[in-house]
């Protein structure tokens, strides 16, 4: 049984003592098109043999922290609101105690759960949503208003996260109805398109809003659809859009959102398409430089606010 960088497995009874947790969610009962995430966990952790608990870009090292492996949220119900229900008890538990986590996916739905969990415990929560795709269709497909194209609709029409705390990094999706964006946009929830991170401005502005977000909210909370990455990099995921960034670029991103707390996940990996396992390999450091991030950043600071993240 593969732990994620060698971490330590522990049962959900004893998280709380540590620095942060690792869960994953197998699950992919709401993607609309190739599936694959409920195989995602695996993956990466298999993927993790290869490297050490070390970031080289911010000469981070884990083995000054108590990070375990928690393994993954044990579901198996025919019925997916069932799934997810137990997916939000389990964040719930790690949230009570007030201890930082990092999740695999699973399709994106399993953001839900999650920010359920964080809403339930924190007045405030922000949410950085990385993604190629706004998830904000009122039904996709026809008939379903809860998948991983509804999801970020639903979380805030569910949760106390207001979309004046939302950001979407990213967007590009061919596929998206024109009245998707205007909707989101309309919520408030502000968009920053996969062309535009192309411009030197961006990062600044990036990083503007993210620390505005930051300041107004107790938990701060990144969600990182592997799809935001353009194929080349990122072959194996559910819904592929061409036309993206690349691995280093969501890095240097992250680096960025990285000086304010955060929780995250990683979703929409499906090793089912995964060409000589690059995809797995991509969410692993993309996993290993935010978790870094994660744990350097200004904790002093935030822990003296009251914050979580």
């Amino acid at each position: 049984m593969y732990t994620f960088l060698g971490f330590p497995k522990v049962g959900i009874d004893e998280i709380k003592e540590l620095d942060a947790v690792i869960f994953g969610i197998p699950f992919d009962d709401l993607s609309t098109y190739r599936k694959g995430p409920k195989y995602a966990p695996k993956a990466i952790r298999k993927a993790s043999e290869c490297y050490d608990p070390y970031v080289p870009d911010l000469d981070f090292d884990f083995s000054n922290f108590n990070i375990a492996d928690l393994g993954d949220v044990k579901l198996g119900s025919n019925d997916p609101l069932e799934n997810l229900s137990k997916i939000e008890d389990f964040a719930n538990s790690i949230c009570r105690e007030r201890v930082r986590f990092a999740v695999f996916g699973g399709d994106h739905s399993v953001t839900l759960p999650i920010a359920k969990a964080l809403s339930k415990n924190f007045k405030k929560v922000g949410l950085i949503w990385i993604d190629a795709h706004l998830d904000f269709w009122e039904e996709y497909p026809e008939g379903i208003k809860i998948s991983h194209a509804t999801v970020l609709k639903r979380i805030l029409e569910t949760t106390n996260i207001s979309a004046k705390n939302v950001i979407n990094l990213g967007f590009r999706a061919y596929g998206s109805a024109p009245y998707e964006k205007r909707y989101a946009e309309k919520y408030g929830v502000k968009i920053i398109s996969t062309k535009d991170l192309f411009k030197k401005e961006t990062l600044r502005q990036i990083d503007t809003i993210v620390k505005e977000i930051s300041e107004n909210v107790e938990a701060l909370h990144v969600s990182i659809d592997i799809d935001v990455l353009d194929p080349a990099f990122a072959p194996g995921v559910t819904n592929p859009e061409p036309g993206g960034i690349s691995t280093r670029d969501l890095l240097n991103i992250l680096e960025i959102i990285g000086r304010y707390n955060f929780s995250f996940d990683v979703v929409e990996l499906a090793p089912p398409y995964d060409i000589s396992e690059i995809t797995a390999h991509a969410a692993t450091v993309i996993t290993i430089q935010a978790l870094g991030l994660m744990l350097s950043s200004n904790l002093t600071n935030k822990h003296q606010n009251g914050t979580l993240y």
